[in-house]
């Protein structure tokens, strides 16, 4: 008799998931080390905190560029060779990013080119592997592999910044940029030695260079119930959410023992909160409102931004603060790309969820811009408060979301998301 595992964990008996988790683990690593040691060369060279905080929308504007025509070949081709080219390109980038710091000490314009180049690279792989999931685990596992799929992710920002503030204290950033490279090869070897897990696509190769094709995509996707609500949503909470990290080089910059050190310390903490929040997330799902959820997860964020507004320089505070809103994060973009997933047409997988791509990293894009603006015109408490007072008002809409019609921001929005529903009046079942 097989050992029952909880809800949340069970996809992970499905061979060909585990192994891609796993693999999307080491390279999401490899993501945050990259992040972190461009982040704080930037800050260390340049001493200045708006510049750093373009690094997250460095690594987040490829969206607006590739991830809708990602998501249309994920729909036409093969999503195992899409994830290979795109992984090829993240070691290409990576390769090229430890090379810079070893022959030179490059600006903060180079850096930031190649930070664009290795988001291209993940938006170029993240439709298809969210488009794959349907097809890698069985219905009633979806909703616990999306949850795994962010808890992988943010357990990266845990380990990842650790290695790399470890590295860059006792060895230099070249040897930081090579070790996350290093780590990006478990990914295309899980991909490169996979069995191949796709069922026949829907529009066919021949139709790919159909600019009709293209359209109808877009417009199936968009035309199913409460997509377009639910991508809005999704926009606003990523904008007002990614404060938190938009600013951690300011929150840092303030303190007088600012280092490498404490400014991983603190990601760890947000990775932490995603992590703690899993049990209690997954019950929540059988007996909450999806709109209960994500209010509160708003909620969450609210308290922990307008806490280290009041406290910028109490170290503890700015502990609990990120332990909190990485608990929240988790929450309401899991439960996002949960009901994005239960509304969407099977054969647009790819285009929603590139779309849900844009709407995501276009909200962390603007706000690593914007937040780190106001930072440098307003300063770090203000600032801070906008961004809180923006996560309550968020908050409150979900709340008394009656009288703005949110019912429609997908089937399950008035109602508890558990892993036996699925959505029979829309027959909208993903596929085993």
């Amino acid at each position: 008799m097989e050992t029952a595992l909880p809800s949340t964990l069970n996809p992970l008996r499905h061979r060909t998931y585990r192994f891609l988790l796993l693999g999307g683990f080491a390279t999401n690593i490899s993501n945050s080390i990259f992040t972190m040691v461009v982040t704080w060369f930037i800050l260390e060279t340049t001493n200045r905190a708006d510049v750093a905080a373009l690094a997250q929308t460095a690594f987040s504007s490829p969206v607006f560029v590739f991830s809708l025509a990602s998501g249309v070949l994920a729909d036409h081709l093969s999503k195992r060779a899409l994830q290979l080219v795109g992984q090829s390109v993240f070691v290409a980038v990576g390769v090229a990013l430890s090379l810079s710091f070893f022959h030179a000490s490059p600006n903060a314009a180079t850096l930031l080119l190649l930070s664009f180049a290795l988001g291209a690279s993940g938006t170029l792989r993240a439709p298809a592997w969210q488009a794959s999931v349907a097809n890698l685990v069985p219905p009633n596992d979806c909703a616990g592999a999306y949850s795994l799929n962010t808890a992988g992710f943010n357990l990266a920002r845990i380990v990842g910044p650790g290695i790399a503030a470890w590295l860059v204290v006792a060895a230099s950033p070249f040897v930081t940029a090579l070790a996350a490279t290093l780590l990006a090869f478990p990914l295309f070897l899980a991909l490169l030695l996979s069995p191949e897990w796709e069922i026949d696509e829907p529009f066919g190769h021949g139709a790919l260079g159909s600019l009709r094709a293209w359209r109808l995509s877009i417009a199936e996707a968009l035309a199913r119930r409460g997509i377009a609500p639910l991508l809005t949503g999704v926009a606003n909470a990523s904008f007002w959410t990614c404060s938190t990290i938009a600013l951690l080089p300011a929150i840092v910059a303030a303190r007088p023992d600012a280092d490498a050190k404490l400014y991983a310390a603190l990601l760890i903490c947000y990775g932490s909160g995603s992590l703690l929040i899993l049990p209690i997330l997954g019950n929540a799902r059988r007996v909450a409102r999806s709109r209960t959820i994500l209010a509160i997860g708003m909620s969450c964020s609210a308290l922990s931004v307008g806490a280290v507004a009041w406290s910028p320089s109490d170290l503890s505070i700015a502990c609990l603060s990120f332990l909190v809103s990485g608990g929240a994060y988790t929450a309401i973009f899991s439960t996002t790309t949960l009901l994005l997933q239960n509304a969407a047409a099977d054969r647009a997988n790819g285009v929603v969820f590139s779309l849900y791509q844009i709407c995501f990293h276009g909200g962390v894009a603007l706000g690593g811009a914007l937040w780190g603006l106001a930072c440098a015109m307003n300063g770090l408490t203000t600032t801070l408060a906008i961004a809180g007072a923006g996560c309550a008002v968020s908050a409150s809409a979900l709340m008394f979301g009656d009288r703005l019609r949110f019912e429609t921001i997908g089937p399950y929005l008035g109602e508890p998301i558990s892993h036996e529903t699925t959505p029979e009046k829309d027959n909208m079942e993903p596929r085993a």
